[in-house]
């Protein structure tokens, strides 16, 4: 049950965590946050989240749960440089607020990568400005329902590029 608040620091002398690793106290004087890199702090933030009573993740107002951190001591860092999960719009259009709902559960789950397959044969779901007719959904071979279609626009995707880059995705 820290008292004392929460304290996050980039730490050059954390190297040894990489860029991704975090160490974590959580004490009854409050939590300390130290990484080498911000990438490290956002994963320990995460991990806090993990800590806490599942009523934290409530869409309304949760009365009665104490809001206590069990004291711990973490030192965490990833094993592998890409945790990721692929997703495929070419054949089922998803939306950029579902493809940013994703990122953030990517990024819940301390995954770094997100690979969007955006073409194939039969569609191409992402604007090249050069080449209008590949997004001319009537030339499609396969026939979509229309539910399922949609075009990525160049600015939605600079805009989830910049959404996942800031959650380190």
């Amino acid at each position: 049950n820290p008292s004392g608040g929460f304290v996050f620091r980039v730490d050059p002398a954390r190297e040894r965590l990489g860029d991704e690793g975090y160490a974590l106290t959580v004490s009854e004087k409050g939590a300390d946050v130290r990484s080498f890199k911000p990438a490290g702090l956002l994963y320990a933030c995460q991990t806090l989240l993990q800590l806490m009573p599942v009523e934290i993740f409530s869409r309304s107002k949760v009365d009665g749960i104490p809001w206590n951190l069990p004291c711990v001591k973490i030192e965490d860092t990833p094993r592998f440089v890409r945790r990721g999960l692929m997703l495929d719009p070419a054949r089922f259009f998803l939306t950029t607020d579902y493809l940013k709902r994703y990122v953030d559960l990517l990024a819940f789950h301390k995954m770094n990568w997100l690979h969007l397959h955006l073409t194939d044969s039969e569609a191409w779901t992402l604007q090249i400005k050069a080449y209008p007719e590949l997004t001319n959904m009537d030339k499609w071979p396969l026939k979509i329902p229309e539910r399922a279609r949609g075009v990525y626009s160049q600015e939605d995707v600079r805009e989830l590029v910049r959404y996942a880059a800031a959650r380190n995705v």
